[in-house]
């Protein structure tokens, strides 16, 4: 073949200090890639020898505020209901009215479409499917 190059092409693969070595290593990549931090207190209890890995990274998630979408709307709704409950409770100390257990579920359903509405408009992303969610899963 004319005109063509037959060296042969080696390749290289960065590892520590910067240093390029014909074999590939995941741990050296590894810590190429990722951002060192100062270990949480919590590591201990989420990661362990002989932890299930779906129930860590479960946890991993709840712990950094990170849970799907149906887990939210399952904190928002007992949020909303504490709210309500304590509401009711000061109402009654201060000689008004009750309301019936009906008013109360219809205020927490509101109060949940409020907050979805309210997230929904500010466009943050991961909230687009929350209000179909909601009433897949919440029965008037």
């Amino acid at each position: 073949m004319q005109g063509t190059n037959h060296e042969e092409y080696i390749r290289l693969w960065k590892g520590k200090s910067d240093a390029y070595h014909p074999a590939f290593s995941t741990k050296h990549t590894w810590h190429l890639v990722r951002t060192v931090t100062i270990k949480k207190q919590w590591c201990g209890v989420v990661w362990f020898h002989l932890a299930t890995p779906k129930f860590s990274i479960h946890t991993w998630l709840a712990v950094q505020d990170r849970l799907a979408t149906c887990n939210r709307l399952v904190r928002w709704y007992v949020q909303a209901v504490a709210y309500s409950i304590w509401r009711e409770i000061n109402c009654r100390k201060h000689g008004e009215h009750h309301q019936p257990a009906s008013r109360l579920h219809h205020m927490n359903d509101k109060i949940i479409r409020n907050r979805i509405s309210t997230i929904q408009n500010t466009g943050r992303k991961g909230y687009e499917r929350a209000m179909s969610v909601w009433f897949a899963y919440h029965t008037s």
